[in-house]
């Protein structure tokens, strides 16, 4: 098996890469060359591709990689972070572990302190650390709304009930709440829920500088929406689409109108357009397995997909742990939810863009 490495200049190579993707049982968007481009551009990142090939020169796996190096969090890697994807995709074990082993040794040579495989599927026999605490929840979209939601025809009713709390609520309190789905002309009132929610949360958010560049690399796939109450700003998504399928990576909706179930609101007019969108599988992200978004996106009828996230560190070591749920981060996280979010979008964006 023939291991090579491109970088982001290989035009010729990463179209084969992405037809290796188009082919293969598992794929999804996110190991497409267009998602490494968009890191490479937003923060600056190396990013870049392990390809394995056989004899034939007939690509056999690949593996995307964004090395990380900050002051505050080190010299690590990912496969990928910002998004829900990414590992070794590949077509037979032999591939899958010399992809794996030509991993190890760049991290040897390049004195990582880890590197993480975001996997959908256990690589077995791999020697790695092994977290699987989270699931990403996909929904197959019946013919049509009235069939969504899990469980019987009652609690379908009830979805359906509550996903029409916020018209009544709002009727009754004399303001209007409505649903835009646009593309960048929604951009400001997007980032401004979901800086706000991000905050409330005590992370450290996105910039919108990558946002923009996630609008500009992926055009027409992408689709922005935000919920309005009485003219306000409250809620939102961020929706890509690849032909039938459809993500939402990022989505938002602010505390004060939680007793109104706009978020369920929202969740129900995106579905509505996923379904007229010609959707067949929508996607709501992961989640922590047992937590309250995968308890709500579980009520939408979306089944569990395992991730088996595959850490590896130097031996004798642990690898550092750069997740919200790490204790050492409780008193940073009560502090962030103190700020004021105009500086939140100021400070955040710099520590984010370092975090996997």
């Amino acid at each position: 098996m023939h291991i090579s490495c491109l970088d982001l200049e290989e035009d010729a190579t990463w179209e084969k890469w992405n037809n290796y993707i188009e082919t293969h049982p598992n794929k999804t968007p996110h190991y497409r060359s267009e998602f490494l481009n968009i890191i490479n551009k937003a923060f600056g990142h190396h990013c870049f591709g392990y390809v394995a090939q056989d004899i034939n020169g007939k690509i056999m796996g690949i593996l995307p990689v964004v090395q990380t190096q900050s002051y505050l969090f080190g010299n690590y890697a990912t496969s990928i972070p910002f998004f829900n994807y990414g590992g070794i995709l590949a077509s037979s074990d032999e591939a899958e572990q010399s992809l794996l082993e030509t991993m190890k040794t760049f991290a040897i040579q390049n004195k990582l302190s880890s590197f993480q495989l975001r996997q959908t599927n256990e690589i077995v026999g791999a020697k790695l650390g092994i977290n699987k605490d989270k699931s990403c929840m996909l929904l197959t979209l019946p013919q049509e709304m009235k069939q969504v939601g899990g469980g019987h025809a009652k609690k379908r009713a009830k979805l359906r009930s509550q996903a029409q709390l916020a018209v009544r609520k709002s009727g009754e309190m004399g303001i209007s709440v409505h649903q835009l789905f646009g593309h960048r002309e929604l951009l400001n009132d997007y980032y401004d829920v979901f800086a706000h929610h991000m905050r409330d949360l005590g992370t450290p958010v996105y910039s919108k500088l990558f946002l923009e560049t996630v609008l500009d690399v992926l055009d027409s796939k992408v689709t922005l929406t935000v919920v309005y109450w009485g003219g306000k700003p409250v809620g939102c998504g961020f929706l890509i689409q690849y032909g039938d399928y459809m993500e939402i990576p990022w989505a938002s909706t602010l505390r004060e109108v939680n007793p109104f179930s706009v978020n369920t609101h929202m969740y129900w007019n995106i579905l509505s357009h996923a379904l007229n969108s010609g959707v067949k599988t929508f996607d709501f992200g992961r989640s922590s397995i047992g937590s309250g978004t995968y308890k709500f996106k579980k009520q939408w009828g979306a089944e569990p997909q395992q991730c088996y996230w595959h850490t590896w560190a130097p031996k004798g070591e642990e690898a550092m742990d750069l997740s919200p749920n790490n204790v050492k981060f409780n008193l940073a996280i009560k502090l962030w939810k103190s700020l004021p979010v105009w500086l939140t979008k100021i400070i955040g964006p710099p520590i984010f863009k370092n975090l996997p």
